[in-house]
């Protein structure tokens, strides 16, 4: 059981190794079924450090135990299996079989769970050769199940695969909120593998809708969950994402550095469909260095693997990129070819995104054939199906090939324009310097035929990009845009509108050369134009409003003597937030349809400016704000370490809260021992807040965390060249923790070469860095924790019996929960309003039903299992109150007590439900007293008086129970005296 949580928490070296010891010990003692099971549990810890044949072996040996005869349970896990080790192995016919066996030995044992988990890996199955209906539907259902049964588990799961079927057919928006639930969910149940997944998902939309920066952090946030171990599946995807994200953002050296050391590693793995996923971002590296022969190889050998494997799932990527490379090698007939190909797969799977993409190479290809009015309606249908995608990198792209194939310069140098803001936008450096290029050439090629002001537009374009975005102050880059606008077009007067996101009013926020009293002005003038603008998104051009027949004899035209002007809309992707007009009242100068282009591509940079130097000022508001609401969470952070932080009012509670202060005091080193979940990381903060050192550093360490040579690494730092990959000096946990205090979670898992370093800093405060020579000195409170028992691992030789008096001064001993039952009202009260306001809601009210059921039930987990009890129902159950059919998790649990408790029990349950009526400490000793008394009576009655199945019954040791007898007055049988 521990290795499965192990498991689940992405540490498959360690379930490992727990499987193998029960091997050994089940081989003498357990039955073919116990040994089956976890044949199954080895087979899935092997499967995550890809080991798939040893997998194999385990679950074929588990199948081979039972026999066809075998529970229909086991014979579904192990088939399951025997399917996901197929699966990544490539063999999805094989997976096919397998996890359809999985699913109808699932239905016959009737296990939700079980066929949940395979329904599953069928889907993931079916979503692999590009059966996403199927592949959908299956999720559906096991989502569906998983909410039945508040399976937070698999609910995680199933919602992500959704959200991955929904990146798939390019709805990258709405799948990321599922990712950063996921996310939410597996922080919260303590999962780095499963965390590192979600941020992986993350990056890649986020990498999609040209959120390169966040991309970024999120691949790199996985890899630092997962280490540097390259045997590992996952870390290497992460490797090739990062990789690929560097090549668009145009740092080719280094993304091809940590391709080619990723592909080595994949080669190690000889997995075939992980080493075709590094080979595509490589060539697509080649093709950007222009070494297209090489990045011609490279594709083919993808497409080859893909095409033998016969899975779809990245197919219409790479059908793209070998199109678009095909185009640039001139070869039409491929490129065409391998198009057709994509729009087929793109059509089969409901693929916006890829069909979007496949738009520009149908344009590019119309456009090599002289069809120029096919080619313009292919490029205007792919920009619109990737700014509803959201695929800012790729727009930017389609915009740059259409500008670099339109005639008109005007269009060419707005269309070019745009790209380049976007590549700007999203950090795309290449890309960016590429498009300048062009525009910088464009402008120099076309200056001598454009009259002076047309020039100047054209020209400017740029100047204008890096003007506007440099400013970062909303009036600034308001007025900076309407002079440069002004500047450029030779306007007369001008007015930049900005719309208001709440109220949808558009009202004037910069003008030029208007009268006193500018919004009278501006109302008269610009008021239907700039109504019609920002509601249709279209720009209007009146090159003369004395003729124009949509303008003449209109009244603001002539009382304001109005000869030429210009409307055009400030266009963000999803929005018009707003318009620049300009306008003439004298004939010397009429606006044509080229200052239109180039008013539309200049507001299209603006628009961006603006709405960067709007967030700006609304992120200096927020700052305001939160700086006022930081020093309300310092508060609450020093009330989160103080003794208030110890919930209850048991003798166990007090007697600790009476310890703490003492032993915080001085250096003295302190032990804090308890069971998982008991509250010692709480007890070490407290301890740090209460001394002297508070406002010292608290510095915290796992020692059962890392292998030797990282951990002392870690614990006291390493020098430049100690070994390799110590690039530089890094300082240790102990020098980090110089004037405050250092704590040493499970210390009874370090190993005996670290707890003999460790010796000698508790002892002197002196150590070296590893590779190093200079004595170093700590000054640092040292606390450590353990939940193992420290004497029985002396005498078994596990732990150094002089190391544990060194450690072991100032003992805190903290009791479990079931030990301090009369605790658990105050517990359940804390975390209800905590969790309540972490999740931005009002704390709900509880039946008295609740702690009837929590009162029954023996809290392994303790302290740490009742706040992931009471998060979970309060995230999963709609309603103003908890019922105790709102935990079925408990109810079905073999742990939990199933006989009705006494009405004495059931009404001091009742009182303790957390009413909305104060309790006095008389009244609650009283009734505490009263269910301790009844539950204990209860238990020997149940017993038939025999102190020792009353000990198992009420988990209470047999000398706690025999005093609790004496203080009540019970009586019962002493089996050693019977």
């Amino acid at each position: 059981k521990v290795g499965m949580i192990r498991l689940r928490r992405g540490d498959a070296d360690a379930a490992r190794a727990m499987f193998d010891r029960a091997e050994v010990e089940l081989a003498e003692v357990g039955s073919a079924e116990e040994r089956a099971r976890l044949l199954d549990a080895s087979a899935r810890a092997r499967m995550d450090r890809a080991d798939q044949d040893g997998a194999e072996a385990k679950a074929r040996a588990g199948l081979e135990l039972i026999g066809p005869a075998g529970p229909d349970d086991l014979k579904s896990l192990l088939h399951c299996t025997l399917g996901t080790v197929a699966f990544h192995r490539g063999d999805w016919a094989a997976a096919e079989r397998e996890l359809v066996a999985a699913v109808a030995e699932g239905r016959a044992s009737g296990r939700p769970e079980l066929i949940r988990r395979a329904l599953s890996a069928l889907a993931t199955t079916f979503w692999k050769v590009g059966r996403w209906d199927e592949s959908e539907a299956l999720e559906r259902e096991c989502l569906a199940e998983a909410e039945r049964s508040r399976d937070l588990w698999a609910i995680t799961s199933s919602s992500t695969n959704l959200a991955i079927l929904w990146c798939g057919r390019g709805d990258f928006a709405a799948a990321r909120p599922h990712f950063e639930r996921s996310l939410e969910i597996h922080r919260r149940l303590g999962s780095p593998g499963g965390q590192a997944l979600a941020h992986l998902n993350l990056g890649e939309c986020d990498e999609i809708l040209g959120r390169f920066d966040e991309a970024e952090n999120n691949y790199r946030l996985m890899l630092d969950l997962l280490g540097d171990d390259r045997s590992n599946k996952n870390v290497l995807e992460a490797r090739l994402a990062l990789g690929n994200l560097l090549r668009k953002k145009g740092d080719l050296e280094q993304a091809q550095r940590l391709l080619v050391e990723t592909l080595d590693s994949a080669y190690a793995t000889s997995d075939r469909d992980l080493i075709a996923a590094v080979i595509y971002p490589l060539s697509l590296v080649e093709k950007d260095r222009e070494h297209l022969d090489d990045a011609r190889r490279h594709l083919d050998q993808v497409l080859a693997e893909m095409d033998a494997s016969g899975t779809k799932d990245g197919l219409g990527r790479v059908l793209w990129s070998s199109s678009d490379l095909a185009l640039k090698m001139g070869d039409l007939e491929r490129a065409e070819r391998e198009a057709g190909r994509g729009h087929e797969l793109a059509k089969e799977l409901g693929d916006r995104y890829d069909t979007a993409r496949l738009k520009s190479i149908d344009a590019r290809l119309a456009h090599a054939a002289g069809r120029m009015q096919e080619s313009d309606r292919l490029f205007e249908e792919g920009l619109r199906l990737l700014s509803d995608v959201g695929a800012l990198y790729d727009l930017g792209r389609c915009y740059y090939e259409w500008g670099v194939r339109t005639e008109d310069h005007a269009k060419a140098s707005a269309r070019l324009g745009t790209a380049a803001r976007l590549f700007e936008r999203i950090g795309a450096r290449r890309e960016l310097e590429r498009t300048r290029g062009v525009l910088e050439r464009l402008a120099a090629r076309i200056t001598a035929d454009l009259r002076p002001s047309q020039s100047e537009g054209v020209i400017g374009l740029y100047e204008v990009s890096r003007i506007i975005n440099s400013t970062r102050e909303l009036t600034a880059a308001l007025d900076e845009t309407l002079d440069l606008a002004l500047k450029r077009l030779n306007a007369e007067r001008g007015m930049v509108l900005l719309t208001d996101p709440v109220t949808g009013r558009v009202s004037i926020r910069a003008a030029r050369n208007l009268k006193t009293g500018r919004e009278e002005e501006a109302e008269a003038i610009s008021r239907s134009v700039v109504d019609r603008v920002v509601s249709e998104g279209r720009s209007v051009l009146a090159a003369d409003a004395r003729v124009d027949p949509r303008f003449v004899g209109r009244e603001s035209i002539l009382a304001h003597s109005i000869v030429s002007f210009l409307c055009v809309p400030l266009r963000l992707r999803d929005r018009i937030s707003g318009a620049i007009y300009i306008d003439h009242r004298t004939a010397a100068r009429l606006f044509s349809e080229s200052d239109r282009a180039f008013l539309e591509a200049f507001a299209d940079l603006a628009a961006v400016a603006i709405e960067n130097a709007r967030l700006v000022e609304e992120l200096l508001e927020a700052r305001l704000r939160l700086s006022v609401e930081n020093e309300s969470l310092k508060a609450n952070l020093v009330r989160g370490s103080s003794l208030d932080a110890l919930v209850g009012t048991s003798e166990a509670a007090r007697r600790i809260k009476a310890t703490l202060p003492r032993a915080a005091a001085g250096n003295a080193t302190v032990l804090i021992r308890g069971e998982s979940g008991s509250g010692k990381n709480l007890v070490a903060r407290i301890l740090h807040a209460l001394s002297s050192r508070a406002n010292g550093p608290f510095i915290q360490f796992n020692c059962a965390a890392l292998p030797d040579t990282l951990a002392e690494s870690e614990l006291f730092g390493h020098e430049k060249g100690s070994f390799t990959g110590a690039d530089r000096r890094k300082p240790g946990r102990f020098e980090l923790a110089n004037g405050g205090t250092i704590f040493l979670d499970e210390i009874g898992k370090a190993t005996l070469s670290i707890q003999a370093k460790l010796l000698r800093v508790v002892e002197d405060k002196e150590f070296e860095r590893v590779g190093g020579t200079q004595t170093l000195k700590t000054d640092a409170k040292i606390l450590a924790a353990t939940n193992l028992d420290i004497e029985n691992a002396i005498a078994r030789g596990e732990f150094r019996e002089d190391l544990y008096y060194r450690l072991n001064v100032v003992p805190v001993e903290l009791p479990p929960l079931r030990k301090r039952l009369e605790d658990l009202p105050g517990l359940v009260e804390y975390f209800v309003v905590k969790l309540s306001r972490d999740l931005g809601s009002d704390p709900r009210r509880l039946d008295p039903s609740v702690l009837s059921l929590f009162a029954r039930y023996p809290w392994p987990g303790n302290i740490r299992e009742l706040e992931a009890t009471l998060h979970r129902a309060l995230v999963l159950t709609p309603g103003d109150a908890l019922t105790a059919g709102d935990f079925p998790w408990l109810l079905e649990s073999p742990h939990l007590e199933k006989t009705a408790l006494p009405a004495g029990v059931e009404d001091a349950a009742r009182t303790l439900s957390i009413p909305n009526q104060p309790i006095d400490p008389e009244s609650f000793d009283r009734i505490l007293t009263g269910v301790e008394k009844d539950l204990i009576e209860r238990a020997l009655k149940e017993a038939g008086g025999k102190l020792r199945e009353a000990s198992r019954r009420t988990g209470l040791a047999r000398n706690t129970l025999k005093s609790k007898m004496t203080k009540y007055g019970l009586r019962g049988q002493d089996q050693d005296e019977g």
